[in-house]
């Protein structure tokens, strides 16, 4: 696989692959150091995130913790694919999705026309007719990993989207994965000009490769290039998360190297105790009720003592969810207490969450 550095200048950008395992390693480790170092003079810098909610995220810390963000843009997958295309010469632009369903849906109800209704062929494409928008989101996840329709196992399937791919091409557009991958594996001639000094890749795990061709031709064009992925649970074998990083390593040209995560407050010896392995006991504390609702009262109090004593990051850990769990968020919400409630509800939705 070409790397990202080959081809580029005679002088490449700069290439850094870091693991973290947890997010406070990551941030003290790389993200806040990268932000708080703005060039000068000042230049454009990039930081791409899988969502939304993860710039914000990471824009309100810089805010609590007094980081400069002058100069630095964040980014999404999409709007990553919408900067790097801008700036290539990617030619044909990408047909929409709803022109390729119609196109399909074309190609498909030609085939079937011609058939009897015995026929059994004719089920088939009847099948696929009855959810054209499935059919093609497999396609282009097909197309994502760097394959065709000529490797579809069903000859059906290989001729009607080989027909698509031929239909896109005649009415002047392109498909989008195809597109990403050229971007992506081509380097770029030494004239070719970049948008930025330097580029932040920060959480993007396995469950993200769809978006992976994308994010690496944007990194061809955004200078020197920092990658911080979660660490995986090496398992040995070909586990999804470790073959993510193994695909970095490869296009990057770059071993991996991972973060130390920091000293924080633990309850490792609470935990001993509570799992029988021994251990010193005073950091516990046991609440016994008389009954469950009364367990749960007493549990919203010391939950609302310590929240008042400073406390930021408690988890509360239930079994199952049940009735116990329920009465305690009513109860901390009658109490006007924060909280998050991960638990699958207990009882039905209510009538505004249905509408």
């Amino acid at each position: 696989m070409p790397k990202l550095g080959f081809g580029m200048s005679s002088d490449p950008p700069a290439c850094e692959l870091r693991l973290y395992p947890c997010a406070e390693a990551a941030w003290l480790g790389v993200i806040r150091p990268w932000l708080a170092a703005a060039p000068a003079p000042l230049r454009r810098r990039f930081v791409l995130v899988p969502t939304r909610g993860q710039a914000q995220g990471l824009k309100q810390r810089c805010l609590v913790e007094a980081v400069p963000l002058l100069g630095v843009e964040f980014l999404t997958p999409g709007l990553a694919r919408q900067k790097w295309l801008a700036a290539s010469s990617a030619g044909r632009p990408v047909m929409r999705e709803e022109l390729l369903v119609f196109g399909l849906r074309v190609l498909v109800e030609s085939r079937l026309s011609v058939l009897p209704p015995e026929d059994p062929a004719a089920g088939f494409w009847k099948s696929l007719l009855s959810d054209l928008e499935c059919a093609l989101r497999e396609f282009e996840a097909l197309l994502r990993a760097g394959f065709g329709a000529e490797h579809f196992s069903v000859p059906q399937l290989r001729e009607v989207f080989g027909a698509l791919t031929a239909w896109t091409e005649a009415q002047g557009y392109a498909l989008g994965p195809p597109q990403s991958l050229a971007a992506a594996l081509t380097p770029l001639p030494p004239e070719a000009g970049r948008f930025g000094t330097a580029t932040l890749i920060y959480g993007f795990s396995a469950e993200g490769w769809e978006d992976f061709f994308d994010l690496a031709a944007f990194a061809r064009r955004g200078g020197d290039l920092t990658v911080v992925l979660p660490e995986p649970g090496f398992r040995g074998g070909r586990a999804p998360d470790e073959g993510w990083i193994e695909m970095w390593e490869a296009v990057l040209g770059v071993e991996a190297a991972i973060l130390e995560a920091p000293e924080t407050a633990s309850c490792s010896a609470v935990a001993a105790v509570w799992s029988g392995e021994g251990g010193a006991a005073d950091r516990a504390r046991l609440i016994v009720g008389q009954t469950r609702g009364d367990e749960m009262a007493l549990l919203a109090e010391a939950l609302a003592d310590l929240l008042a004593a400073g406390a930021d990051n408690i988890a509360v850990i239930f079994p199952r969810a049940d009735a116990a769990s329920l009465r305690l968020t009513r109860l901390l919400a009658a109490r006007g207490l924060p909280f998050a409630d991960l638990l699958a509800p207990v009882a039905p939705p209510t009538i505004d969450e249905r509408l």
